[in-house]
C-alpha cells in the first residue's frame, strides 16, 4: 500500500506503474470496501494524505469549494456549515473520503454528491491532470480515474 504525499507523488507513481504494467486500485479511505481472500497483486494506492480544501466566496450566495480526494466527507460538510454555508449539509453522516463519495455518487436526503458538482479535475493513467465539467458527465453513468476535487 502506497499513500502519496500529494499529487506530484501520484503523479510520479502513476506513471511509474503504468510503465511497468504494475496493477493498482485507488483507494479513498477504505469504507466500504472488500478484498477477495486471494487478496491483490499489485499497488494500492490510498489518498488519505490528498486532504486540502479550499474554501472561496466571492459575496454571492454562491460559493466556491474546491476539496482534495483523500478530505473526510464529514469533515468538509462541517467545514461549509462553520461558514454557514448549507446544501450538503445531509451528507455529514456518510463516511469515507470526498474522493470516494464522488466516485460512487454518494447521496442522503435530497442531496448527491453530483448536485454540487461543477467540475472534477483528475489523473489520468499516465499520471497527467484533466478537466471533466458537469455538463459533460452522464448521472447515471459515470466512470471516474481519480476525482481531485470539487469546484
Amino acid at each position: 500500500m502506497v499513500e502519496p504525499a500529494g499529487l506530484y507523488d501520484l503523479s510520479r507513481l502513476l506513471m511509474y506503474l503504468l510503465d511497468e504494467k504494475i496493477p493498482r486500485i485507488i483507494l479513498g479511505a477504505g469504507t466500504n470496501v472488500l478484498f477477495h481472500d486471494a487478496g491483490f497483486r499489485g499497488v494500492v494506492i490510498r489518498t488519505k494524505y490528498l486532504n486540502r480544501m479550499d474554501f472561496q466566496s466571492d459575496g454571492t450566495e454562491k460559493a466556491t469549494v474546491t476539496v482534495s480526494a483523500g478530505v473526510p466527507l464529514p469533515r468538509l460538510v462541517s467545514r461549509a456549515c462553520e461558514f454557514g454555508w448549507t446544501g450538503i449539509e445531509d451528507l455529514w453522516g456518510i463516511p469515507g473520503s470526498f474522493g470516494g463519495a464522488v466516485v460512487t455518487n454518494a447521496g442522503s436526503g435530497s442531496v448527491s454528491m453530483f448536485d454540487p458538482l461543477v467540475m472534477i479535475r483528475l489523473l489520468n493513467d499516465r499520471g497527467e491532470p484533466i478537466a471533466i465539467e458537469k455538463k459533460a458527465c452522464d448521472r447515471d453513468i459515470v466512470i471516474w480515474k481519480f476525482p481531485q476535487g470539487l469546484c
